[in-house]
């Protein structure tokens, strides 16, 4: 039944949220892990929606494992900036850090809210910054 309803609501030209279908995140993020490209992005953007609603519901061990498996589909899906900024949010606030050598730079990015995670780009002169690395911050 909630599948037939959020089928009228995407149909209709409305937008349907994890809470709405009863998507858990930890199932958003196995078939993000599973997606290619621009559909694990998506699925990622509502992982991360979730993750932030239900944030407190949540054991810190938990949140752990969850911040973990994040970390890791976002390493594995996102390629550019403008691939993660649209996965955690234009507004999502971040921590940006830059560590300068000849000819490129090192650009992390903390974001604290929903999860804690660095995002590493490998940012080239002349060129796209690319993802190098993600990682849950405290784990490195």
């Amino acid at each position: 039944m909630r599948l037939a309803s959020s089928l009228l609501v995407l149909l209709a030209g409305g937008t349907v949220h994890p809470q709405e279908t009863g998507v858990d995140p930890v199932e958003l993020l196995d078939r993000a892990a599973k997606a290619q490209n621009q559909e694990a992005c998506r699925l990622l953007t509502q992982a991360v929606q979730g993750l932030a609603q239900n944030k407190k519901s949540r054991s810190q061990a938990e949140m752990d494992v969850l911040t973990a498996k994040l970390a890791r589909a976002v390493e594995k899906s996102a390629r550019t900036q403008k691939d993660v900024r649209a996965i955690f949010g234009e507004k999502t606030t971040k921590s940006i850090a830059r560590q300068i050598y000849y000819g490129r730079y090192l650009e992390q990015w903390l974001f604290e809210q929903p999860v804690r995670i660095t995002v590493v780009f490998d940012c080239i002169k002349g060129r796209e910054p690319k993802v190098l690395t993600v990682f849950q911050v405290g784990e490195n």
